[in-house]
């Protein structure tokens, strides 16, 4: 039944997107979206929860190598995250 809410949850970040517009959303309900899935033992939403923090404490230039050392996060993800961030810097 876990995995249902966390599955709910990513729902509810697109639907919130959708809705009230993608400035709505947490950092973590973006990452949600970012990242599509979590794993087995990693639910999207705790991986999410957990990528924040990273991002907050960690150095631009190490972002990818910490946040593959998170359970469930290899280098496709890591790399997401940060093209993201990337691609924001560079928009703004």
């Amino acid at each position: 039944m876990m995995k249902y809410n966390y599955l709910n949850k990513k729902l509810d970040a697109r639907e919130k997107a959708l809705e009230r517009g993608i400035g709505a959303l947490f950092d973590s309900e973006l990452v949600c979206l970012i990242l599509g899935t979590g794993t087995k033992d990693f639910p999207l939403r705790l991986m999410s929860e957990k990528i924040v923090d990273v991002m907050d404490e960690s150095e631009s230039c190490e972002l990818v190598k910490d946040l593959q050392r998170l359970k469930g996060v290899g280098a496709g993800k890591a790399l997401a995250v940060a093209a993201a961030l990337e691609l924001g810097r560079r928009r703004s």
